[in-house]
């Protein structure tokens, strides 16, 4: 049973060590690199010299490593797409083809879901920061305040408890009240809106990572 070769890249300025399997199976570029027919085309060191940026590259040997497709996503900027365009073209280069359609069908985006809580409170004796517990670090909430009024029930003696509470009101309120109405008046209150964002991440791995030509 034959050893799986420990080959040695020189991308750009940068070294990297890895299995040949690891390039082969997952690129049609390596496959033919690492073919016998074309042994002659390393350096003397032994190494296979790659004119291309290995930050990029980085990303291209996690794949091939691990076949777990990349996540470039900030919860405040959103989705990396200059580096997904600029990995995309990388893997066209070295006809990953997996990793190429994933991007160009921008798969990345059902990597992530954002979810959206609204609730309301009002009056300002409430606390909005006291109301809700405290976030995970997948979570942010924003408040949005907003003075508007509201009708009040007005008892007809004044009494400041039965203020906005109709029930509270007896006989001695209706006969102050008479033969009109119940009165309503105009309060100012302040609403609150609280907005709950929350992101879910649900995986970017794949099962099958092997390659053909990207074409």
């Amino acid at each position: 049973m034959s050893m799986d070769p420990i080959i040695s890249l020189q991308v750009g300025e940068r070294h990297f060590t890895t299995l040949k399997s690891t390039l082969a199976e997952g690129s049609t570029f390596f496959r033919a690199l690492l073919a016998e027919e074309w042994q002659g085309s390393r350096s003397p060191d032994g190494s296979y010299f790659i004119d291309a940026d290995p930050d990029l590259f980085v990303y291209s040997l996690r794949y091939l490593r691990r076949g777990v497709f990349p996540l470039f996503y900030n919860a405040t900027y959103g989705f990396d797409f200059a580096l997904y365009h600029a990995l995309q073209e990388e893997a066209l280069y070295f006809r990953i083809e997996n990793l190429y359609n994933w991007i160009k069908d921008q798969k990345y985006a059902q990597a992530v879901q954002i979810q959206y809580t609204l609730d309301k409170i009002k009056g300002e004796g409430v606390s909005a920061i006291d109301h809700f517990t405290a976030l995970d670090g997948t979570s942010d909430r924003s408040y949005h305040p907003a003075w508007g009024t509201e009708k009040v029930y007005q008892c007809p003696r004044s009494i400041f408890v039965h203020m906005g509470n109709p029930n509270a009101c007896g006989r001695a309120c209706d006969k102050a009240r008479g033969d009109e109405g119940d009165t309503y008046i105009d309060r100012e209150i302040l609403r609150t809106l609280i907005i709950t964002k929350k992101t879910v991440f649900s995986g970017v791995s794949s099962s099958d990572h092997s390659s053909g030509a990207p074409y």
